[in-house]
């Protein structure tokens, strides 16, 4: 880790750190970042800039540490988000990692999620609408089909994509003789 100072010198060298995901303590004197040390990702503390003092906070792994300004650090392990109470001054002390929330998402590259300025609110990246899983939609003679897309979309009927040998124009998919749909449970 190498910091820059506010005129962009350089600031000194501080120990190498091998983790990911780094944030800030709300007082700027503490770092919490994933590292992979013990062969499963855990989140860790670290005095900052001096990097002398080392603490494991997870307890059952963890990635994505983000400092809350209320003080509390969240991160997660799957779909499953922690928080843990963590007092930063006259010296550092935590509480037992807590869940904070549980929830399904789209994991993002990167950090994946924020929390509300007073730790209340978990944001995350959801799925519009859930996954269809009770119905399979098969499509017979799908060349005609994609070449039947293809013209309603493009507008020029002589104009065949894929080299189809008939011109057919926008039908109606209820009325479609090569689309069905099979339902699970009905």
């Amino acid at each position: 880790v190498h910091s820059v100072g506010p005129e962009g010198q350089p600031g000194g060298d501080v120990e190498w750190i091998r983790g990911w995901g780094a944030t800030f303590s709300p007082d700027g004197q503490w770092l919490a970042y994933a590292s992979l040390d013990t062969g499963v990702w855990e989140i860790y503390v670290r005095s900052w800039p001096a990097g002398d003092l080392v603490r494991q906070i997870s307890t059952t792994g963890g990635i994505e540490p983000r400092w809350c300004p209320c003080g509390k650090l969240f991160y997660r392990a799957g779909d499953v988000f922690w928080s843990v109470e963590i007092q930063t001054e006259p010296e550092l002390v935590w509480h037992s990692p807590k869940v904070a929330f549980e929830t399904d998402f789209i994991d993002t590259p990167g950090l994946s999620f924020d929390i509300s300025s007073d730790g209340n609110r978990l944001y995350v990246v959801k799925q519009a609408k859930p996954d269809i899983t009770d119905r399979v939609h098969v499509v017979s003679d799908w060349l005609a089909e994609l070449n039947r897309l293809v013209t309603a979309i493009d507008g020029d009927v002589s104009r065949r994509p894929l080299g189809a040998g008939r011109d057919e124009g926008p039908r109606d998919a209820d009325s479609d003789p090569h689309r069905f749909e099979l339902a699970r449970g009905v």
